[in-house]
């Protein structure tokens, strides 16, 4: 009986000894397979996005067609000139204000600029409000289209990053929106697809004019990319 019973313990001592060393080997394959689990889901993230990204641009319309007009901003809005843009979707090419002068060094500055932004097009236009001053009634709009997902977020990241901590009530334009103060101007600032706008105006405007040409753009970027 003794020596069954003595058997029976080394059996059970041999077991929990044989489990002891099974467990860690169980252990590192679990959080091996938990690593590998969670590196596939944020990699068919990432890979979503892209797609998305790509479906974005394949609906890329021309930045001039973006632009709101007078007449959908209401009476208040009294003047608008086009600056500059640089877009191969549109005819011409580019523009650039007839009184901007050295048109050829001006076309190399923005050549430049698209090329550090990583982006495929950019625009930017003036709009008048009411009785336009120093500092007053101008509202500079800025748009700017990526073909490449990765280069819009780095600029939207760099946008966050200078914004102001102060983001209790953000404007609801876009797929993500913040507003971004500095001390000669204010800015809204929102995304939507392949699509980055950036809206200023002087401190000492009321922030409805930045409304006011968001919701004409953000609408007019739906409207135009669901074709």
């Amino acid at each position: 009986m003794s020596l069954t019973i003595s058997k029976a313990f080394h059996s059970m001592e041999g077991f929990f000894i044989g489990s002891n060393m099974v467990r860690p080997q169980m252990e590192r394959d679990v959080a091996s397979y938990l690593g590998i689990h969670w590196m596939v889901v944020g990699l068919l993230c990432f890979l979503s996005l892209q797609v998305s990204a790509e479906q974005d641009a394949s609906k890329a319309v021309s930045l001039n067609k973006l632009i709101p007009s007078l007449e959908s901003l209401g009476e208040m809005w009294t003047q608008t000139k086009l600056t500059y843009y640089v877009d191969p979707l549109s005819k011409p090419p580019y523009y650039i204000l007839p009184d901007q002068p050295d048109h050829e060094a001006f076309k190399a500055f923005l050549d430049r600029r698209v090329l550090s932004l990583g982006c495929e097009s950019l625009l930017r236009i003036h709009y008048g409000k009411g009785e336009l001053a120093i500092n007053s009634g101008g509202h500079h709009l800025m748009i700017h289209r990526w073909d490449q997902f990765n280069r819009l977020e780095e600029e939207w990241d760099g946008i966050l990053k200078k914004a102001p901590f102060n983001q209790d009530e953000l404007p609801e334009f876009g797929e993500a929106a913040c507003w971004a103060h500095h001390d000669l101007f204010q800015s809204l600032a929102f995304r939507r697809g392949n699509y980055l706008v950036r809206i200023e105006c002087g401190r000492s405007e009321t922030v409805y004019g930045l409304l006011d040409l968001a919701e004409a753009i953000d609408e007019l970027i739906k409207k135009t990319t669901a074709k």
